[in-house]
C-alpha cells in the first residue's frame, strides 16, 4: 500500500501532471457569424497572441496558447470551406481550431513570413480558435482573419 501511494504522489507532483492541453469550450471572446460576414473583405478580429501551454506537449509541432480558446465563433449558414488565418507584423504566430465535428486543425507557417493558415471545412455550429505564438513567453498583437 506503502509504495502505490508514493508512486500516486510521485505522479501527482510531476511536471507532466501539471501541465494542460487547450481545452474547447467557452472562449475568451463569443462571436456569432454568417456567410454574410464572410463577403468580400476578410473577417478580422483583434488578439493578444500567445500563451503558457506549450502544444508541443499535446502532439503538435509546437506553440504556445492559452488553455481556453481565445474566440468561440459560432457560425451559421456557411456553406463550403473557409480560409483562416494571423496576420501579425511583430511575432512568429500559429493557429488551432476545434471544428463542431470534433475536428483539429494546426498550422504554424503555410502562410509564409511565419503566419499560419488553413482551411477548414464550414459548417454551423461552434469553431474555437487559439492563437499562439511558436516562442514561449512571447506575447503580441494579431488578428485571426476568416474569409
Amino acid at each position: 500500500m506503502r509504495k502505490t501511494t508514493l508512486a500516486a504522489l510521485a505522479l501527482a507532483v510531476s511536471p507532466m501532471a501539471a501541465f494542460a492541453c487547450p481545452v474547447p469550450g467557452s472562449g475568451v471572446t463569443a462571436l456569432s457569424i454568417s456567410e454574410a460576414d464572410l463577403g468580400e473583405d476578410p473577417y478580422r478580429v483583434e488578439v493578444i497572441a500567445g500563451g503558457d501551454q506549450d502544444l508541443s506537449q499535446c502532439g503538435y509541432a509546437g506553440g504556445h496558447v492559452i488553455e481556453n480558446p481565445d474566440f468561440s465563433i459560432t457560425m451559421s449558414g456557411i456553406s463550403g470551406p473557409i480560409q483562416v488565418s494571423v496576420d501579425s507584423p511583430g511575432c512568429d504566430t500559429v493557429l488551432l481550431a476545434h471544428a463542431p465535428d470534433g475536428s483539429w486543425y494546426y498550422d504554424d507557417d503555410s502562410s509564409g513570413d511565419l503566419m499560419p493558415w488553413m482551411e477548414v471545412v464550414a459548417s454551423d455550429g461552434q469553431f474555437d480558435f487559439w492563437i499562439g505564438t511558436y516562442s514561449a513567453g512571447e506575447f503580441c498583437e494579431a488578428h485571426l482573419v476568416l474569409y
